[in-house]
């Protein structure tokens, strides 16, 4: 290049090299040799340009850690050159130190500083002072340099460091959602391998207690039965506790009727607080719209914990169950739901702990009662995933009230019309409730004020005998009078009266005078059938005159002319076995397949009314087996009723069993009343066996217990009469 020093070489500025470069500007050979023998011994690149154009053309090819630039050139002068540089991007923080002949001439000095000089060096030149002024800025550039390959070095890492992270975020979620598959696989089979011998101990136990026994037999019996469902409620509890901690539980949105959720939950806990003496009620605010959407299963479960934790810690008096309005718009109700009871109480320090898993307050309370305390802590994960909140107000030795909210939709379905004509004939009536219990009677009253009815209570029969007589003095007498039979029993010829038995008693022989008989805990509907008919039946009614409906009980089921016939697929003999028996209580004709491939085949070998199919079989499992008989029916234009029999009470299973093709839904171990209940559904007494399914009465799968698919064993409704 001309101009450069013999031997030197511009190095380009992506060429890697030890030496930095150095740049003499200067007209003048004689200066730019002289300085170039100077620098020489600094081992660095020296380059050489003869004008400030040139000395511009090689720093945009050349990085350099200082500039020697001459002060007096012709065409453009150093000053010119400085100015250029500090334009430009690659020359903006380059050295530059100028050289000129005035022996540092203040003019030329302070214009030069101007110009973003850094140094000055007069001529004649004094090679010490020159190396020790260079010197000091290719120090500082090479430092300068190995800062920013220690800059470069450290992004790398930080950049290979968030990759790694990145990496190993990736493989954690992977592996967490491979862990969570594996304990999800894990969980279902688990829950199938216990339900099955759980299915055989239950359900052979209540067979047994229907056969003639003594009475130590029956006791031992009855101890079996006991002691496995307590054993499949801890089941049940460890298994929604796992499915809570990994996130697996999910919500089943649906229509449902409050009313039948909460009446139901207390019907379940009412045979155990009538036998410890204590008094169950509930009241739900009928300004609640009939149906509502939400998950019904899971409030009616937080709704058993609640009240079976009251009974197991209330000895005497009472457990009222409300649920009221909190908050109410077009669209939605805030419901609050409400257990109160006389029991034992809760401590300000033991109310602190009491939500947690494993945690009953008390050490001694798991002693004395038993327990594993997740129920408590189940529910208010329940709670906190339907967006609501639960508490508890108690004392030591005061009761407690257990409440939670939750916020629920209007129901998308429609909502069932009321009974107008009756309310009317209600409206304007006069009532007297006789219960010593006061939640009870409050209960009571508050449903016939809402139906428009003047009520009134009264704690005992001489009270209530007061009350009458002054009302009818008064020419204001009562249409009707509900009398709790523990509290006293009236014998008023010509006035309506109802009585109120504790859960359990039937209504065969009712006190003389007495119209109609409803069961404690008393629900809504039966109560206004029951003032309904009080009030229109006749003034006075013979002594031997018994008026009731029966409770419900295990009834044959037959279509018209001939038994039932249904088809059980299961590969289990002990279930095959206790299915077979179940059937013959409720004369039920019954076949066997021992797996999906012999299901497929005898479905269509007879005219079956029914297939119950369990779905994990050898060969073809029940999935399978219902989607080949759903094919084949495609071709018959039939359909028959499937039913799934599984251990597996996962919602995602059963949402397997919607989509092969299932009907229906129960959950081993299962009560021979479940299956009533499910084979009463969809066998609708009707004379034709098999015919198209556009023909099929349509019966809606869905109940108020869980949502789209049929029953779970805990969730089971008792049936109305």
């Amino acid at each position: 290049m001309p101009g450069s020093a013999a031997g030197s070489k511009p190095v380009a500025r992506d060429e890697p090299s030890r030496r930095v470069n150095i740049l003499i500007v200067d007209d003048n050979d004689a200066k730019r040799f002289a300085l170039s023998s100077v620098l020489e011994s600094l081992g660095e690149n020296i380059l050489m340009a003869r004008s400030g154009a040139e000395a511009l053309h090689i720093l945009l090819r050349n990085e350099c850690a200082v500039v020697l630039l001459d002060v007096k050139m012709p065409v453009m002068g150093g000053f010119e050159t400085a100015r250029m540089m500090r334009m430009r991007r690659q020359s903006q923080f380059t050295p530059i130190i100028f050289v000129t002949a005035n022996n540092g001439a203040e003019l030329d000095v302070m214009e030069g500083y101007t110009m973003g000089a850094v140094d000055y060096i007069s001529t004649p030149l004094v090679g010490r002072v020159l190396l020790a002024k260079v010197s000091v800025f290719v120090d500082l550039f090479k430092k300068s340099e190995t800062v920013k390959k220690h800059e470069q070095r450290l992004r790398e890492l930080e950049k290979s460091e968030h990759e790694l992270r990145l990496a190993t975020s990736v493989l954690a979620h992977d592996r967490a959602v491979e862990d969570s598959e594996s304990k999800s696989s894990f969980m279902a089979a688990i829950s199938h391998e216990i339900r099955t011998p759980m299915h055989g101990v239950i359900a052979m136990s209540e067979l047994l207690l229907r056969t003639d026994l003594t009475e130590e037999q029956r006791d031992c019996a009855g101890t079996i039965l006991a002691s496995g469902e307590a054993l499949l409620s801890l089941i049940n509890e460890v298994l929604d506790f796992s499915k809570l901690e990994a996130s697996k539980m999910q919500l089943e949105l649906g229509d449902f009727d409050l009313l039948s959720v909460v009446e139901s939950a207390a019907d379940v806990l009412a045979a155990p607080a009538q036998t410890k003496g204590v008094s169950l009620s509930t009241h739900v605010d009928p300004s609640i719209p009939a149906l509502v959407r939400g998950d019904g299963g899971r409030i009616r479960q937080i709704l058993l914990n609640l009240i079976s934790n009251a009974v197991k810690f209330t000895d005497s008096g009472d457990i009222a169950v409300r649920v009221t309005t909190a908050e109410a718009s077009d669209t939605e109700t805030v419901a609050r739901f409400s257990v109160r009871d006389t029991g034992i109480g809760i401590s300000a320090d033991e109310q602190r702990r009491l939500f947690l898993p494993f945690s009953q307050g008390d050490s001694s309370i798991a002693r004395r009662f038993g327990g594993t305390g997740l129920g408590l802590s189940i529910s208010k994960r329940l709670v906190g995933l339907m967006d609501g909140e639960i508490g508890v107000d108690s004392s030591d030795g005061g009761g407690s009230t257990f409440w939670f909210q939750v916020r629920l939709a209007r129901a998308v379905s429609e909502q069932p019309e009321p009974a107008r004509e009756g309310r009317r004939e209600l409206r304007g009536r006069r009532s007297l409730v006789v219960d010593r219990n006061a939640s009870a009677q409050q209960a009571a009253v508050e449903y016939l004020a809402a139906w428009g009815m003047a009520s009134d209570g009264a704690p005992d029969g001489a009270m209530a005998t007061t009350m009458i007589c002054e009302a009818e003095a008064a020419g204001r007498p009562y249409d009707v009078v509900l009398v709790d039979a523990q509290t006293a029993v009236l014998e008023k010829a010509g006035l309506p009266l109802i009585s109120v038995t504790p859960f359990g008693e039937g209504d065969s022989s009712l006190p003389n005078g007495y119209i109609e008989n409803v069961q404690k805990p008393i629900k809504r509907n039966k109560l206004f059938d029951a003032v309904l008919k009080a009030i229109r039946a006749p003034q006075r009614k013979p002594a031997s005159v018994v008026i009731g409906s029966t409770p419900a009980s295990l009834r044959p089921l037959q279509r018209a002319g001939r038994p039932l016939l249904v088809l059980v697929a299961e590969d289990h003999p002990i279930n095959q076995k206790i299915i077979l028996k179940q059937l013959n209580a409720l004369q039920i004709e019954a076949d066997i397949a021992a797996d999906g491939a012999e299901a497929v085949e005898m479905a269509f070998s007879k005219a079956y009314d029914l297939v119950l199919m369990d779905t994990r079989m050898p060969r073809v499992d029940g999935l399978e087996a219902t989607r080949l008989i759903r094919e084949r029916e495609r071709r018959t234009g039939t359909r028959i009723p499937i039913v799934a029999l599984t251990a597996d009470a996962q919602a995602d299973h059963r949402d397997k069993c919607i989509a092969a093709g299932m009907d229906d839904f129960l959950t081993k171990p299962m009560r021979i009343e479940d299956l009533q209940l499910v084979v009463s559904h969809w066998l609708p007494p009707v004379t034709n066996t098999s015919f198209p399914a556009s023909n099929r009465p349509h019966a809606t799968v869905e109940r108020v217990t869980i949502g789209p698919l049929g029953i779970h064993r805990s969730d089971v409704y008792e049936r109305s009469d």
